[in-house]
């Protein structure tokens, strides 16, 4: 409308969790946000999303803008799932998986609203695949126990400590800190925090090995 181009190209790439959006034309160029309330919202707008976006606009060049969105897994009520870790964790969710699938790890917390995404919590009896944060499945448990706590309730015993990493809560506020945007997004809520008031599900699991899976299909 303001840049008079003639060509507009818009190129949309998923590169595993990131959505890399461009939109380029050949106009005047010359934008800058600080002009106008324009590309500030749509900037405002991407970073609500947990992503951010870039412009290059050399006048006289034309314009490119690129966003840049991590995507959240969504869960559905036919694909129920558990994952565990997030990018820049440091191999934190790989060693829960590892732990989980030797027996050592038997418990897990997650967010209730996430399990709302699937129509609620995970049945007893019922078989969940386990992923890590780029997608990949590593292996299934079946559920032992379920139960629904405010996270400010929890009472430590009632998981699996994390080695190393000191007092559970204090990781735990952590550890969702580390990976707010990706949750905010899920929930479709910009500004989510954890907090003690946050419903949480607990839930105990055993690994299930392949030969029981194999078994349960035939």
């Amino acid at each position: 409308k303001h840049a008079a181009a003639t060509e507009l190209r818009v190129r949309a790439d998923q590169h595993g969790r990131t959505l890399v959006a461009e939109v380029a034309d050949d106009g005047a160029g010359g934008a800058r946000p600080e002009a106008g309330t324009g590309l500030q919202g749509l900037a405002a707008r991407v970073e609500s999303l947990g992503g951010r976006l870039t412009i290059d606009s050399p006048p006289g060049q034309g314009t490119t803008l690129t966003a840049t969105i991590p995507l959240a897994p969504w869960r559905t009520s036919a694909e129920p799932y558990l994952e565990f870790g997030h990018e820049g964790d440091g191999g934190r969710g790989l060693r829960q998986i590892q732990e989980l699938l030797a027996g050592e790890r038997t418990s897990g917390v997650s967010l209730a609203r996430e399990w709302d995404l699937e129509g609620g919590p995970p049945r007893i009896g019922q078989r969940l695949p386990v992923y890590d944060h780029t997608g990949r499945r590593h292996g299934f448990v079946e559920v032992t126990g379920v139960a629904v706590r405010p996270f400010g309730e929890i009472d430590p015993s009632m998981v699996d400590p994390e080695p190393g990493e000191g007092d559970w809560r204090r990781a735990r506020e952590r550890a969702y800190e580390e990976c707010r945007e990706e949750i905010a997004a899920l929930l479709g809520e910009p500004d989510w925090r954890l907090t003690d008031a946050e419903p949480m599900v607990i839930l105990n699991y055993r690994s299930v090995t392949a030969a029981e899976m194999s078994g349960s299909i035939r």
